[in-house]
């Protein structure tokens, strides 16, 4: 079925004049950014509809001295084809050309306003009529997680009868009878013994945190989940409102919170990769290129510590990655505070600060701080000070306004374990009959290509061996003994007034990796205290090897 979702935000030619006279205007991205969402409520609703084809069409406005695109394409569902059109005669001719079906959603905005940008929204509520179409009361559909994705082939369909009464309304005869049909299975990726070890590997942890293990090659999730969890079977009833709040109390943990794809963090020295990366495919460093690491950096007055004080000396990047340099890696974050910004870039490109596209609902982008993000909620009045290098520094080493999820993270990795393909992560692989024999294979979603030059590749992967293999590797201690060779990175995530956050991505079998596992703990303490454990727990039950809890962590400060 191929669908097309129309997109207008209405009513923008004051704003649009205005935010180019001056430079731009927060509240009007955010608008923006609001309405991508929408469009993208409607392509999950198309999808969940049937829809094996959908094209987003954005109404481009244009003025005296400027144009205007309501979307924001790199936020948009990756499962779209992105169109613009220019003047409303195209709306027909696009519609013309003959789909399926087809949704307007339009967004008002107050022109002329300086800070009105939102009056209404209208989402894509018709598709919950197109996806339900047949559902009677009672009947049960897929609401939330991997059944609303695929709830359309696990449904099936009710029977039914016409039969003939007499006046008493007794039973005289069946004149027609529809069979029920039943729903179709879903095959996945998962491995249910990897889902089950790493549920209980990061149950041994502080009881908040989540995990992701991908296939670097095909982007098949093999583990997925978050802690604290919840029994769905609660869902199978009537829910009373006592058992929603705890669902969804803080207190309790946010049990109904996806953690792995849907709560942000900074990500702590696990980000150097991506600093790494950016480094060295903008030219500021070779593989071979030494900094100086005298324990701190000051810059603009302030001045930037190594965790624990300690100074590594003169050292090239994969030796950094090795010991977990931090000033090392704050030197690069400086010099690339740049025209261009780098490494905002290139995390950019492994998918940092946008969704995935991993088939379920509710994935969301986390943040990739900016200049441009910071002075906007600067000229709103939301912080204290517009961007400044050590925001830059910050990012370095995943810390500041970061935020980013294992997922992320894991498809970051991959694209570097892989050669430079960013992987569109995925559970579903075929959909089956009741006696499993395939009905339909579902097809690989393509992954995005990143030019990575191979030297520059082999460095951070020798790094990141070296700090689960060497001496004065962060992680070294918790891999001893561990039979297949992994290559990974712990992080140690700061927050102010709460405890460190337990971060590990490991890759495995090194040189070639085939998996990535990422895992964090929100107040594990020190990546190799915790998450690192956890980690190799995981790789043993992935890997086929036999382990029976977590060993005992520790390691350098990170």
């Amino acid at each position: 079925m191929k669908v097309f979702v129309v997109s207008d935000m209405e009513g923008v030619a004051g704003i649009t004049k205005w935010q180019q006279v001056t430079g731009g205007h927060a509240m009007f991205e955010e608008g923006r950014r609001l309405y991508t969402g929408e469009i993208n409520a409607a392509v999950r609703g198309a999808k969940a509809a049937g829809a094996t084809e959908i094209v987003v069409m954005d109404c481009h406005g244009a003025g005296e001295g400027w144009t205007f695109n309501s979307l924001i394409p790199e936020e948009l569902d990756p499962a779209c084809e992105y169109v613009v059109q220019n003047e409303w005669t195209e709306y027909t001719e696009f519609l013309e050309q003959g789909p399926d079906a087809a949704l307007f959603v339009a967004m008002h905005a107050m022109a002329g306003t300086r800070d009105g940008v939102l009056a209404h929204t209208v989402s894509g509520s018709s598709w919950s009529r197109l996806r339900f179409n047949g559902v009677e009361i009672g009947d049960r559909v897929g609401q939330a997680g991997i059944e609303a994705e695929y709830d359309r082939f696990l449904r099936g369909r009710n029977g039914a009868a016409r039969v003939e009464v007499d006046a008493l309304g007794n039973l005289t005869d069946t004149l027609k009878r529809e069979l029920p049909i039943q729903g179709k299975q879903l095959r996945l990726s998962l491995d249910l013994d990897v889902q089950q070890v790493a549920q209980q590997a990061l149950a041994g942890g502080t009881g908040k945190g989540a995990f992701a293990v991908m296939n670097v090659q095909s982007g098949e999730v093999l583990a997925l989940g978050s802690q604290p969890s919840f029994d769905p079977n609660v869902f199978t009833k009537p829910i009373t409102k006592k058992q929603l709040d705890a669902l969804t109390s803080k207190d309790l943990g946010e049990p109904l919170l996806n953690r792995a794809i849907q709560a942000g963090y900074p990500t702590g020295s696990t980000f150097k990769l991506v600093t790494a990366t950016a480094a060295l495919e903008s030219g500021h460093i070779t593989p071979s290129t030494p900094l100086s690491d005298p324990g701190s950096l000051t810059v603009g007055g302030v001045t930037f510590e190594n965790a624990g004080g300690v100074a590594h000396g003169v050292l090239p990047l994969p030796q950094a990655l090795t010991v977990s340099s931090d000033v090392f890696f704050y030197q690069l974050g400086r010099d690339m505070n740049e025209k261009g910004m780098p490494l905002q870039l290139w995390a950019h490109r492994l998918g940092i600060g946008r969704r995935t596209g991993i088939d379920l609902p509710g994935e969301q982008p986390g943040r990739l701080p900016t200049p441009r993000w910071r002075n906007s909620w600067y000229k709103q009045k939301l912080t204290d000070r517009p961007w400044s290098v050590g925001d830059n520094i910050n990012l370095s080493v995943g810390q500041g306004d970061l935020l980013a999820d294992p997922l992320q993270m894991a498809v970051a990795y991959g694209a570097i374990a892989n050669g430079g393909r960013v992987l569109r992560p995925r559970l579903g692989l075929r959909i089956e009959d009741s006696t499993g024999r395939a009905l339909q294979e579902l097809d690989a979603p393509t992954a995005r290509r990143i030019k990575v030059s191979e030297a520059n590749r082999q460095a951070i992967l020798e790094g990141l061996y070296g700090a689960a293999n060497a001496p004065g590797g962060t992680s070294t201690p918790v891999f001893e003994g561990f039979p297949i060779p992994v290559a990974g990175k712990t992080g140690t995530a700061e927050h102010v007034g709460k405890a460190d956050q337990s971060w590990y991505v490991a890759l495995a079998p090194y040189p070639n990796p085939k998996y990535v596992v990422a895992v964090t703990d929100e107040a594990g303490g020190f990546g190799a205290d915790t998450a690192a454990p956890m980690a190799r727990r995981i790789l043993a039950a992935l890997l086929d090897v036999k382990e029976t809890g977590l060993v005992q962590g520790g390691g350098a400060p990170d």
